[in-house]
Formats: C-alpha cells, sequence, structure tokens
C-alpha cells in the first residue's frame, strides 16, 4: 500500500508541474519534453484461466488452500492503475539529420491481486535517413511478472499412485521479458496534405521489422523460459484525410529449454491409462508462430481518431514428445479484435480509451483499457 501511495504522488506532482518541466533547452540544437500517462486497465481473465478453472478458484477448495493452487490469485477480474513517466530527447544526429532518444518508465499496481504488481521500462532511439526514411531501435522489458502458480511438487502419501489434489504442491510462476527491435520505416509515396478530396492518390508507407525476444522464468520454473526471433512487415496506405488503413503480417519462432518437468496425468483428459498420476518427462514449449492483421482508423474530427482492430494468430507446437500432451502435436488459432478512439482534450492533454476482446482457443479474455496523457 505504502509503494501504490508513493507512485500515485510521484504522478500527481509530474502532471502538477507544468511551470516547472518540459522546458526547451537551446532550441536551435537541443530539444526535450517530459510526458506523464496515467493507463488504467479492467482484465476479465487476469491468470488466463478456462471456465472450470474459475469456478474451482471462486469456490475455494480446502485442497487448494493446502497445495498453494490459487495462493495469491485474490481475483480472476482486477482493475490496474499504471503510471509511466516519458522522457524525450531530439537533436542534430552525427549521421545526419535529427536523432530522438526516448526513454520510459512505468509501475503496474493491481488492486485485488498485489502479488502481480509489476514494473516497465522502454528506451526508443529513432533516426531520419535520407528524405523519406526512418529506422527504429527499441527495447521494452518487464520485470517481476506473476503469471499465476504452477505444479511444482506431488507426495504420493498413500503411495497408491493417484495425486489428489491436497497431494500437490505449487509455487508461483514469476518472469522477466525483453523485446529488441529493430525497424526501417520508408515513405513510398507521401500524400499531398493540402489536397481535400476524398479520391486521390494515396501515400504509402512500408516498415520491415526483425526483433529479438526473452522471457526469463524463475528457477523453479526455468523450463518455461524462452527464447526466439520474430521477423515481420507492416504497410500503412494513407488515401486521404479521413481514413488509413495498415497491414501487418509476421513470423515468431520461439524455443524453449524441453527439460524434464513433473506434470499430471488426467487419465479422463488424455485417455492414457496411467490413472491420475505425476510423472517426470521433457516438455517442450517450443513452437512457431504465424500473425497477421490490419487496422481501419478513422479521423472523423481534427482532434478525434477511432481505430478498428483485427488480429489472427495461428500457433504450431514443436513437442514429439506424447506425455507432453498439452503440446504434443498441438496447433491452435488465437484472434483478436479491438475498438479504441483517441482525441487531442486541449494542446498538452491527451486520451485514449479501447476494448479489445481476445479469444486463446478454450478460454477468452476482455480488457476495457486507456490512458491520461500530458506533455509538459
Amino acid at each position: 500500500m505504502t509503494r501504490r501511495i508513493f507512485v500515485c504522488i510521484v504522478v500527481a506532482v509530474l502532471f502538477c508541474s507544468n511551470g516547472l518541466l518540459g522546458q526547451n533547452k537551446n532550441k536551435k540544437k537541443l530539444k526535450w519534453n517530459l510526458e506523464s500517462r496515467i493507463y488504467f486497465k479492467h482484465n476479465d481473465n487476469v491468470f488466463r484461466l478456462l471456465d472450470r478453472k474459475i469456478a474451482r478458484l471462486e469456490l475455494g477448495n480446502n485442497s487448494d488452500l493446502v497445495s498453494g493452487r490459487f495462493k495469491d490469485m485474490n481475483s480472476v477480474t482486477d482493475y490496474i492503475l499504471s503510471p509511466k513517466v516519458i522522457f524525450n530527447l531530439k537533436f542534430p544526429s552525427p549521421f545526419g539529420r535529427k536523432i530522438s532518444v526516448i526513454t520510459s518508465f512505468g509501475y503496474n499496481i493491481y488492486f485485488s491481486n498485489s502479488k502481480s504488481n509489476y514494473s516497465d521500462l522502454g528506451l526508443e532511439i529513432r533516426q531520419q535517413v535520407g528524405k523519406n526514411g526512418r529506422v527504429n531501435i527499441e527495447f521494452d522489458g518487464s520485470f517481476g511478472f506473476f503469471m499465476r502458480n504452477y505444479l511444482s511438487d506431488a507426495i504420493d502419501a498413500n503411495n497408491n499412485g493417484n495425486i489428489t489434489s491436497s497431494e500437490r504442491r505449487y509455487a508461483a510462476g514469476i518472469y522477466n521479458e525483453y523485446e529488441l527491435e529493430g525497424s526501417y520505416r520508408y515513405s513510398i509515396r507521401v500524400r499531398d496534405k493540402k489536397n481535400k478530396n476524398f479520391f486521390q492518390t494515396p501515400g504509402i508507407f512500408v516498415e520491415p521489422l526483425a526483433s529479438l525476444l526473452w522471457r526469463n522464468f524463475n528457477q523453479t520454473f526455468s523450463n518455461r523460459s524462452r527464447n526466439g526471433v520474430e521477423i515481420g512487415i507492416e504497410l500503412t496506405l494513407d488515401p486521404n484525410q479521413y481514413f488509413n488503413l495498415e497491414f501487418n503480417y509476421s513470423y515468431i519462432m520461439l524455443k524453449s529449454p524441453n527439460e524434464e518437468e513433473l506434470v499430471l496425468i488426467d487419465e479422463t483428459a488424455t485417455g492414457l491409462n496411467m490413472g491420475d498420476s505425476a510423472v517426470t518427462t521433457n516438455i517442450d514449449r517450443s513452437r512457431n508462430q504465424h500473425n497477421i492483421g490490419g487496422s481501419l482508423v478513422v479521423f472523423p474530427l481534427k482532434k478525434l481518431k477511432i481505430y478498428l482492430e483485427y488480429e489472427l494468430q495461428e500457433l504450431n507446437y514443436l513437442s514429439t514428445n506424447p506425455l507432453d500432451y498439452n503440446h504434443y502435436n498441438w496447433a491452435i488459432n488465437r484472434t483478436k479484435l479491438g475498438f479504441g478512439v483517441r482525441w487531442r482534450l486541449k494542446k498538452k492533454w491527451y486520451a485514449k480509451l479501447e476494448y479489445n476482446q481476445k479469444y486463446f482457443g478454450a478460454f477468452t479474455r476482455g480488457t476495457v483499457q486507456g490512458y491520461l496523457g500530458h506533455r509538459f
């Protein structure tokens, strides 16, 4: 609670310091500004649980209290408040034209699940190249993210080979995640901004990209860690001043350690004649993934932006172990639908509100989120 109050006080001070912060130094050479944002989100499935597991969490069985299955998982739904500070520095580049360096720091506060609180850090470098190009290098990191509790041990007290709920032991799965992305945005054609006609020759922008991905779990669940590579391309069409269209595709290759791990074999769910037993076997979460999506962005007013988004993900897991029944010979599609608005309230104030519905095969997750921002 003390940390939560402290973060909110810091953000309040930043929002009230308009006369003290954000003044440009030496306008001909160096420009900098400070932004503060307060993000808010409502998530109706924080821990990505199936419906039957949600019902079990809410029931609160004594056996689950003994095993620690839902320890610190107080509520499936939650409200998250995330204050963030962004510092933008722009100056002449030794490579010509302008270079921008953008750093950000945020802290995410869960009102019902304090174990889920985590921090994030961002760094972005933008270098203008020639008349129509821009190179971006971006790093994002999340630290101390509590995914949920996973099976860590099993105690067959009566040696009958059947592991009951109270004989299981669970521990927190916590990870740090990092992404390093490089991209090049090129303007094939820039639309004539003075042309107000609905039908005209559109602007066209293309942006190939490549990323390195890491997710490192705590030692107990190190086999859940993964690293990989993402390559993709984004295409933007700017037909007129009223709307534009964006399309994207990416291919992701993720590799996990494929080490031995304790798993429960559910005879009913798997069809394996082993009873409800616990075994140690190789678990491989490696996968290949295709992402394809698009969005329509509409500008009904000068200060208002409305957008619709759609994304389809196709996941193909690479496990060759039949006992790894959650990943063996398994492919799944995920979809995301989104709707949002962004508007500039005043010269230095702006806000965004959006709704996303994600379908993860056997479960869904809906989020309402947005932010209020101020440029000093």
